[in-house]
């Protein structure tokens, strides 16, 4: 399906970067497209931690701790059922396994759609996820 879609969102990515903040004249834009992956420095350090660690990034520790020290923030994840790409059970899974304070994995909500991976690419999707999105944001006001 991103064969079919991705130039149209590569196209809106470039419109946006250089026309609607001015900003991006004359810089060149690698989207994955472009094999952007075979440069990435796939290194994190972990809140705590020296060094990098000798695994895959992994950014739910910096997402625990900054839970920790903020305990208001909410943090919200959408996932298709049908997404290859990131499993929707593994979402779930990984948000429950938080190495958290207890009582705020009620911070963390989850919500799953019959869709693929771009939840918004069909009407319908779309219109769900807006449904369940707009009072999440709301309720920050």
């Amino acid at each position: 399906m991103i064969s079919g879609i991705g130039s149209a969102y590569v196209s809106a990515a470039n419109e946006s970067l250089r026309h609607t903040p001015h900003f991006g004249a004359g810089h060149r834009y690698l989207f994955l497209s472009a094999a952007v992956g075979n440069d990435w420095k796939w290194e994190h350090t972990p809140p705590g931690a020296g060094s990098p660690a000798p695994v895959a990034p992994n950014a739910l520790p910096d997402l625990a701790a900054t839970m920790t020290v903020d305990p208001n923030l909410k943090v919200r994840v959408d996932a298709g059922y049908v997404d290859l790409a990131t499993p929707y059970y593994a979402a779930a899974y990984q948000m429950r396994q938080l190495p958290m304070q207890p009582g705020l994995e009620r911070n963390v909500a989850l919500r799953f759609y019959h869709t693929g991976h771009m939840i918004y690419v069909r009407p319908h999707g779309l219109a769900h996820l807006h449904a369940n999105i707009a009072p999440f944001i709301r309720q920050t006001e």
